[in-house]
């Protein structure tokens, strides 16, 4: 992967490129389509109906000018969407950043672009600010660590570090704000939203809130139902997913290790509180996990 992020491409308007992040170590698939014996993790319950809302249109973050991206995929919802903005070829590379390892993804916020790199590859990266339309270096690189992943929210940057950090950054100079040691993350991106920073634990089964002023845990949640057999067998790939006051989570394992009835989590966005779970799946069946 290339450690150089392009952040911007010139046509009439400056558009950000948010690219994509990498996978994890191990050989990625979804699971055996069921069919498989049932385990102590899986409900004799089966509700197949997927959550209303999780059609609804995620709220509209940007002001006027370029689509503010504050998350990966540019919102807590992860739609991608720029519905004001158009790219029509020809294009031409305007700038490039080097972040010191494989470029993960950019945010864009009040005329900056935040990129890092390293993210998912346990490769030191940098985070570097710079200006959306020249590109020009506003602050770093800052050499914080591996598995670097950003999200933005009033006026901070927050970022993952080593799988086992969450810290926030000042978006004009790129001081410290605060540091939290205990907030275990993954290979997957923190979410802003409602003053709440939302994360999957690494190497477990649990999706967590952090309070976006000081960092303090808010709550934690585990995903999944318990197992006795293998407590840590359910783990948390995906990026949280937040629209209309609620969080999806994928269930899935550690590279199908192993197999799991798959599905998906639905929390309240202020509480943690589980309010529903659909399985991929019927009950008795293992496979169909969602990363």
């Amino acid at each position: 992967m290339r450690s150089r992020v392009l952040a911007s491409l010139r046509t009439a308007a400056w558009l950000p490129v948010v690219l994509g992040i990498a996978g994890c170590g191990c050989s990625m698939h979804s699971g055996s389509n069921g069919g498989g014996s049932s385990d102590d993790m899986a409900s004799d319950t089966v509700d197949m109906a997927v959550p209303a809302d999780l059609a609804l249109t995620p709220p509209d973050l940007s002001p006027s000018g370029p689509t503010q991206a504050y998350n990966f995929r540019i919102d807590p919802a992860h739609s991608g969407g720029q519905p004001r903005e158009t790219m029509a070829p020809p294009l031409s590379r305007a700038w490039s950043l080097d972040v010191g390892a494989h470029a993960t993804y950019a945010l864009i916020a009040h005329g900056r672009v935040f990129a890092a790199g390293g993210g998912g590859s346990r490769v030191d990266g940098n985070l570097v600010a710079a200006d959306i339309k020249t590109g020009e270096v506003l602050w770093g690189p800052l050499p914080l660590g591996s598995d670097l992943m950003i999200a933005y929210d009033n006026g901070l940057v927050f970022v993952t570090v080593d799988q086992t950090t969450l810290m926030a950054l000042d978006e004009t100079t790129g001081l410290t704000a605060w540091t939290n040691t205990t907030a275990y993350s993954d290979e997957s991106p923190p979410v802003t939203a409602n003053g709440l920073i939302y994360l999957n634990s690494y190497g477990g089964n649990a999706t967590q809130a952090f309070d976006q002023r000081t960092g303090a845990l808010v709550w934690k949640t585990e995903i999944g139902p318990p197992s006795l057999s293998n407590p840590d067998a359910y783990y948390n790939w995906s990026s949280p997913t937040v629209a209309g006051g609620h969080i999806y989570v994928g269930l899935s394992s550690s590279c199908d290790k192993p197999l799991i009835r798959g599905g998906l989590v639905e929390l309240d966005q202020h509480t943690g509180q589980l309010v529903h779970t659909w399985y991929t799946v019927p009950a008795g069946s293992v496979g169909g996990s969602v990363w």
